[in-house]
């Protein structure tokens, strides 16, 4: 079961007309995270 699933995790940044905006594999940093969310807010 486990080869299932993978250990890397990935994040995605979408903006709401659904475009991907990011894509950061990792953890990510949470305030780099956010000030890109802000940007987007624009």
């Amino acid at each position: 079961m486990k080869s299932l699933y993978s250990n890397k995790r990935i994040n995605y940044l979408i903006d709401r007309s659904g475009v991907v905006q990011m894509i950061q594999n990792g953890i990510p940093k949470n305030d780099f995270f956010i000030q890109k969310i802000r940007a987007l807010e624009k």
